[in-house]
């Protein structure tokens, strides 16, 4: 009970506010309407159309890749450091801390591998813009 207390704390700290201040996955059909605005689209507002349907999937890959999956994998890097740094108050931490360190470490190089194989695929297939990191 008290680790799926500490998760939802953590869950509730750190992606709640990636969350709300992520930018708009969708980008077309999100703006206000104008009533003074003399023109087929209020604000620069652009209908949504299947032409928009690979920016909105690079924009959610963006957005689980630089700003859920990468803090998360160091975040967790920290908690393996620290375990083993409290390895003298019980010698099984820093076993624990040790795997989750490894562990952390491989998911990044996969997060970041994913990122370049997704690039590469989607520049196969016609994609020619790619997938620009938000940074």
């Amino acid at each position: 009970m008290k680790k799926m207390l500490l998760f939802s704390i953590l869950l509730v700290f750190f992606l709640v506010p990636q969350l709300v201040m992520a930018a708009p996955l969708v980008p077309c059909g999100n703006g206000d309407p104008n009533p003074n605005f003399v023109g087929p689209y209020p604000n620069g507002d652009q209908p949504c159309t299947l032409a928009y349907f690979p920016v909105l999937l690079v924009n959610i890959f963006n957005f689980l890749v630089w700003s859920i999956a990468t803090p998360l994998a160091t975040l967790m890097i920290v908690i393996g450091a620290v375990l083993m740094l409290l390895a003298g108050i019980n010698a099984n931490w820093f076993t624990t801390g040790k795997h989750i360190v490894i562990w952390s470490v491989v998911a990044i190089v996969l997060i970041w591998a994913s990122y370049l194989i997704i690039d590469t695929l989607l520049k196969v297939l016609g994609y020619n813009q790619g997938i620009n990191p938000p940074f």
